[in-house]
């Protein structure tokens, strides 16, 4: 039954946004119109989505700290990929997003928050939900090679509720370093020992 909050929060937030606009309207003496009801209708809307979203979030569990040290050293493992996911950007910060690698479900991050897991290399898919249109982007991945995939929410009505980027390891080294790690859905990383 976690779907009938978000319901509920969507229709009164609609309703005493449409309510607030026809009082003002009707204090300054005009008659209460669409606009106030479209207003409402958006409002509530965009409540439901932000609820909806939260509802689904799931705990994540973070990495020790030696861990997180070791993956932010960029290594990869032999004839294995290694790929980045960050969640960067303020729309949106509390709800998760939901991750799969060719269809498999391999994390949720919310805002900022970065994951990484060692892939095959070749040609891959990554789906991101948030909201009801999930949004692919296809990669390729070379051996031995770090992949940083940057997403972020956008806003507005021309783009996509998703933006996915592929960005350098040197520009995201940075980044990585002030952003909390979680772990992935995937089989643990096995770091080769240092010598």
């Amino acid at each position: 039954m976690k779907s009938i909050g978000p319901i509920l929060y969507g229709v009164a937030t609609a309703l005493f946004v449409s309510f607030l606009f026809g009082v003002s309207a009707t204090v300054g003496g005009e008659k209460p119109g669409a606009p106030g009801l479209i207003l409402g209708a958006v409002m509530g809307f965009l409540v439901w989505l932000i609820m909806n979203t939260i509802a689904t979030n799931r705990k994540t569990a973070p990495v020790d700290d030696a861990f997180r040290q070791r993956a932010l050293a960029f290594e990869t493992l032999p004839r294995q990929a290694a790929l980045y996911l960050l969640r960067s950007g303020v729309m949106g910060k509390a709800a998760s997003m939901t991750l799969a690698l060719d269809g498999r479900e391999i994390a949720q991050l919310r805002s900022p928050q970065f994951t990484r897991l060692d892939i095959e290399p070749g040609q891959h898919i990554l789906t991101a939900s948030f909201g009801p249109q999930p949004v692919d982007f296809t990669f390729t991945a070379h051996s031995e090679e770090a992949v940083v995939l940057r997403l972020t929410i956008g806003f507005g009505a021309r783009r996509a509720p998703v933006q996915i980027e592929r960005v350098s390891v040197e520009s995201a080294r940075h980044t990585l370093r002030n952003v909390a790690m979680v772990e992935a859905n995937a089989p643990a990383i096995h770091f080769p020992d240092a010598t």
